[in-house]
């Protein structure tokens, strides 16, 4: 009896430790059980908590991506669009591609990148590609064959198979009145925005100039690829500037165009029929536009049309023995001052033998073109120590009091009457015209740095292209620390001795402080 009831308890006890369950299990077992329980609910907290966490940052990345705040904190607000340019972003429909020639060492490289990036922010149809011109040559070699870009530092805008460049001179405003005592340009103003803002309108326009030349007289051929005489790398630059170029004969047509928006004379070697002359002043009359580059030795006829618009144009050779090497040549290193000639700064041109061209009176600076009197500015002048030479056979060539034209001589002028300079939003445009003294500059041979940058501005002003945009260059400030020569010894010792100073004591104390 005694064994049967020891078996029962054995078999009761036996049954307890396998099912803890059960009211019988002890308070370890019950603790163990909880805990288990705990750490389940606390593994499922920080899982779903994890999990709502990377939503939510998900979420927020979406959201800040798809709606963010875009603001410029730089000092100068010097990449803040203005409110032309947001508007001529939000009325493009193409996509516009922009090509960054530039060398990442350039000091307006940064400049040029963060203000990109605006553009890009402000409209998802910009399209920047960024091109190291000393690194990926196979790249670079095969965008400027397709942009025909043959020097560095240069933006390409193109859409729609228009393209327009901007320069790194047409980006920044510089100072070089130190480079007489040896300093370098200094940047004083910021005109990316006017320059790329200028670029898109000029590649999104309706409509597209057209440049007409002239013939019928043996004026320079368009077409020629000849280097002394052909004008083909003229055409080539004014077509990469989105500009229509044809031929016109006077005696095939009863008027010039209406079409023209540039008509250019270069280099004529005959006499113009007084019909001609006629056909010629009226295109004018209309507010036309027309580039005369007239060769010096050679009687046009148009002469006395000139006159009538305030230019004087002389049967002489302007010579100037300080800027020549063979007596040829007359080498431009100063400009004056004009809208055309105001980025000419620091740019040599070669004129070949030039005429003089004069304004019969000069215009007042700053003065306004009227509707009834031509504004007549020199862009060009030798030296007082040239003269307009009248006996170009004379050898050695001198000047001669009484006959020869006295120094400074202008051998290039603009003329514009009616409306307001530069306005672009008049109905009627003002009549404009240039007159050089010379053809031969713009030859294929010979168009080559300062010449194309000067015929260029000359086209450009023509076709009422100087600022397409008109927005103000942000100021480029530079912040400099002077110090004495106390100051720099100062400096010199702190920085050489005094940090390393600082930083061994600091050690010291750590060291005392661990033994301690």
């Amino acid at each position: 009896m005694t064994e049967n009831k020891n078996f029962q308890a054995l078999e009761k006890q036996s049954d307890t430790v396998s099912n803890p369950g059960k009211p019988g299990a002890s308070a370890a077992e019950k603790s163990t059980r909880q805990s288990r329980k705990l750490k389940f609910a606390i593994s499922l907290n920080t899982g779903v908590a994890l999990t709502l966490a990377v939503v939510i940052f998900g979420m927020i990345n979406y959201m800040s991506f798809r709606h963010y705040q875009h603001t410029d904190v730089s000092r100068n607000k010097l990449y803040q669009l203005s409110d032309k340019t947001q508007g001529l972003l939000k009325s493009l429909t193409n996509a516009v591609d922009v090509i960054v020639f530039f060398q990442p060492g350039q000091d307006i490289y940064e400049d040029v990148d963060n203000l990109l990036k605006e553009y890009q922010d402000a409209s998802k149809l910009i399209r920047v590609q960024k091109v190291d011109p000393d690194r990926d040559l196979a790249r670079t070699e095969m965008l400027a064959k397709k942009y025909q870009v043959s020097k560095p530092n240069v933006v390409v805008f193109e859409s729609n198979g228009r393209s327009k460049f901007v320069t790194a001179d047409d980006i920044v405003e510089l100072d070089y009145s130190g480079m007489q005592m040896g300093a370098p340009p200094r940047k004083t103003g910021f005109k990316g925005e006017q320059a790329f803002s200028s670029a898109l309108l000029n590649i999104t326009q309706a409509k597209v100039p057209t440049v007409y030349f002239l013939q019928g007289h043996g004026e320079r051929d368009p077409e020629s690829y000849d280097r002394a005489k052909g004008y083909s790398a003229l055409v080539r630059e004014i077509k990469r500037d989105n500009a229509t170029v044809t031929k016109v004969t006077l005696g095939e047509q009863k008027a010039i165009p209406a079409d023209a928006d540039v008509l250019v004379i270069a280099g004529p070697q005959k006499r113009f029929a007084p019909a001609e002359v006629e056909q010629v002043k009226q295109f004018i009359t209309k507010n036309g536009r027309v580039l005369f580059l007239l060769d010096s030795l050679t009687d046009t006829g148009l002469a006395p049309l000139l006159k009538e618009w305030g230019v004087q144009v002389g049967d002489d050779v302007v010579v100037d023995p300080t800027r020549t090497l063979s007596g040829n040549e007359l080498f431009v290193t100063q400009y004056e001052r004009h809208p055309i000639t105001e980025k000419l700064t620091g740019v040599s041109s070669i004129l070949y033998l030039p005429r003089s061209v004069e304004a019969i009176e000069e215009a007042t600076p700053g003065a306004d073109a009227t509707p009834d009197k031509p504004r007549v500015t020199t862009l060009i002048k030798c030296t007082e120590q040239g003269w307009g030479e009248t006996d170009p056979n004379e050898n050695p060539l001198r000047f001669d009091p009484g006959v020869d034209h006295k120094g400074p001589v202008g051998v290039a002028v603009a003329v514009e009457k009616g409306g307001a300079p530069g306005a672009l939003d008049t109905q009627i445009k003002p009549m404009r015209l240039v007159v050089f003294g010379d053809s031969s500059f713009l030859a294929n041979g010979a168009l080559i740095g300062g010449n194309a940058d000067l015929v260029q501005s000359a086209l450009n002003w023509l076709l009422d292209r100087k600022e397409l945009m008109a927005i103000a260059p942000k100021a480029v400030e530079e912040y400099r620390l002077v110090l004495d020569q106390s100051q720099l010894r100062l400096l010199g010792w702190v920085t050489i001795g005094g940090l390393p100073a600082l930083v061994a004591v600091l050690g010291f104390l750590v060291w005392l402080r661990r033994r301690a």
